[in-house]
């Protein structure tokens, strides 16, 4: 089924559509479009852990920490992406404010 779902795709990009070649062309889309996201708290001894058992969690992947946003970072980013929305209003209506609260 994998190889008759590719073949299309290996045949338009010019390869020869040997058995060997459909399981690369397939392997090689999967490297380029599959994308995780995984999410661990580094709260305690799990993370650490996890690390320890697969380090390709921490050796082959891109690690964001996210911090907590402090209140007037938040209502800034909201003012500045409602500011074109002319159905909210003028800037101090009291239905714009009462969405960013």
């Amino acid at each position: 089924a994998i190889r008759n779902g590719v073949r299309s795709g290996c045949k338009g990009a010019g390869i020869q559509d040997t058995p060997e070649n459909l399981w690369s062309f397939f392997i090689s889309r999967i490297r380029k479009n599959l994308h995780m996201s995984l999410c661990f708290s580094p709260v305690g001894d799990a993370m650490r852990n996890r690390a320890r058992k697969f380090p390709a969690l921490v050796n082959c992947t891109v690690i964001d920490w996210f911090q907590p946003w402090p209140m007037d970072a938040l209502y800034n980013v909201g003012a500045k992406f409602l500011e074109p929305i002319e159905q909210l209003g003028p800037l101090d209506s009291p239905v714009r404010l009462g969405i960013m609260d």
